[in-house]
């Protein structure tokens, strides 16, 4: 298999934040401030966009929320698939059908948002703060496949500045753990902003997140802007829920039963629930800060997770080399071809590879990640605090497990492994 990697260079990384950071509008208000809260939110039909809707519906201060998502490629009405979102991620369906959500359907890459100019103009005379949460998650494409991503956020600030309030609409970006990949010191990724391209090379995904929040700095030297970017780390789902299609740790743990051997680091997971992480989202919304993490504060201690898995899908623990080593020669197996549905990693392969050297190493988490501070987040959002937010549980463990066993995602029950040790005892401790 090809060793290469879709990476950008840090001059390409830094041509694309000058390009979407040149003449910025100038902010001009007209009338007084409003009297209450007016969200837009982006990506409401996701795991954390549902969550974020079904939070700021509750909230007496906020009177209107747009909920803002791409049209379906299956022609489902926005309303259906909103209402699907939230059920199945055990969360109230008739929150659509609240008198306080507008659902909008339109093209973030578009500079008119591709809606109705009345439909425009409402929104840009009454929004009071934007949680630009629409993104995409794939770990296999360079940078320029989320070009029309990184464009979105250049077209919502515009939008926001052309708002004829006092002060333009805060505008809170969903950012990630993932744009400070390399970052090289032993100490925690600080609550502030970083400059240096070099942290973000490694997935595009990553890349694209770290030229948003970049685009958004500078929005923020450059005008009345108010910019706040969010660095979140891997969610999970509150209990025995639903966890995103695209989410890598399900997939790990599903080629892990196929396998045979599942991995473990030598560090902490600070894996936190989505709700939580809503909830510490909106409650940041007035931060006097720029940048904060959401993150666990408390992570789960390390080789629980591993162990918890390994005798739940009968796997035996090895390093995480010794495993990518596994998974790489699992695609050389002659039944690679038929057994590809068993082993979801395999397609992401050259990803999990590039991990080797970080997970576990000083200064990283057990998935690889840097760790990251978390005092500016802490003092600002309460959902955060110790007596809120517990450790991560062996219970909530064993429910993302029966989780993913329900959904489809540790299908392995009678079909032949890799591994020596038997699927079906695996498949009935779940």
């Amino acid at each position: 298999m090809s060793s290469s990697w879709p990476t950008a260079t840090t001059q390409e990384l830094e041509a694309l934040v000058a390009k979407y950071t040149a003449d910025f509008p100038v902010h001009r208000p007209t009338v007084p401030a409003p009297s209450s809260e007016v969200a837009l939110v982006t990506g409401t039909t996701g795991g954390l966009g549902s969550a974020l809707l079904a939070h700021l519906v509750m909230l007496p201060t906020v009177s209107r929320i747009y909920a803002f998502n791409r049209k379906d490629v299956k022609g489902r009405p926005l309303k259906q698939r909103q209402a699907e979102a939230l059920t199945v991620r055990g969360l109230d369906g008739s929150v659509v059908d609240s008198p306080k959500v507008v659902l909008i359907e339109g093209n973030g890459a578009a500079p008119d948002l591709g809606i109705s100019e009345s439909l425009f103009a409402e929104m840009r005379d009454s929004v009071t703060f934007i949680i630009h949460n629409a993104w995409r998650m794939n770990f296999m494409q360079d940078v320029y496949a989320f070009e029309s991503l990184i464009s979105s956020v250049r077209i919502l600030a515009d939008f926001a500045l052309a708002s004829p309030h006092p002060c333009p609409p805060r505008f809170i970006f969903t950012s990630t753990a993932a744009a400070f990949w390399n970052w090289p010191l032993l100490t925690p990724v600080p609550e502030e902003p970083i400059e240096d391209p070099s942290v973000a090379v490694h997935t595009g995904y990553g890349s694209s997140k770290w030229i948003s929040e970049r685009i958004l700095q500078i929005a923020s030297q450059k005008t009345p802007l108010r910019t706040l970017s969010v660095r979140i780390g891997q969610l999970s789902p509150s209990g025995d829920g639903f966890w995103e299609a695209d989410s890598w740790l399900p997939i790990q743990i599903a080629s892990s039963q196929y396998l045979g051997v599942t991995p473990s680091g030598y560090t902490k997971l600070p894996v936190i629930p989505i709700e939580t992480a809503a909830a510490a989202l909106v409650e940041m919304r007035n931060s006097p800060y720029a940048i904060h993490h959401i993150h666990h504060p408390r992570p789960l201690d390390h080789g629980v997770f591993a162990r918890i898995v390994s005798e739940s899908i009968g796997a035996r623990v090895v390093s995480y080399a010794e495993w990518v080593r596994h998974l790489e020669a699992s695609g050389r197996s002659p039944n690679a071809k038929r057994d590809r549905q068993y082993n979801p990693a395999y397609r992401m392969v050259k990803f999990f590879a590039s991990m080797t050297e970080k997970v576990s190493a000083p200064g990283r988490d057990e998935i690889g990640m840097p760790v990251f501070e978390m005092r500016k987040a802490m003092e600002v959002a309460s959902v955060l605090g110790e007596d809120v937010l517990p450790t991560t549980s062996e219970e909530d463990i064993v429910g993302w497990l029966r989780a993913w066993k329900r959904d489809g995602r540790l299908p392995l029950s009678s079909v032949p492994r890799r591994g020596a040790q038997s699927a079906r005892g695996a498949a009935a401790k779940l």
